[in-house]
């Protein structure tokens, strides 16, 4: 099998299409209510957006959790978080630390 290259010189000549370049686009609108709210409102994308920082902070609190650690204040940021293992460290819960 051949093995096949653009050639430099071919490429100056593409350009980035424009909006001149761009087709006509008419858009509509479709109304579907949702049966399963009262108002029959439906969300857009909420789900995906806010699915993130949840899991993350899950993950962490099961991870400490075998310390007796309890997570139960946000926003979760690192130096919560070492004041948490600190904490830990401190009263020995449920671990043999390494030193």
């Amino acid at each position: 099998m051949t093995k096949r290259t653009v050639p430099d010189s071919f490429l100056p000549g593409l350009s980035l299409p424009t909006a001149m370049e761009m087709p006509k686009i008419d858009l509509g609108h479709v109304e579907s209510p949702s049966p399963f709210t009262a108002l029959g409102s439906k969300g857009i994308g909420e789900a995906s957006c806010m699915s993130v920082p949840p899991a993350i902070g899950n993950a962490i609190a099961d991870a400490l959790s075998v310390l007796g650690v309890t997570i139960n204040e946000l926003p979760l940021t690192p130096n919560k978080i070492w004041h948490l293992l600190q904490e830990a460290k401190s009263k020995k819960r449920n671990l043999n630390w390494k030193r």
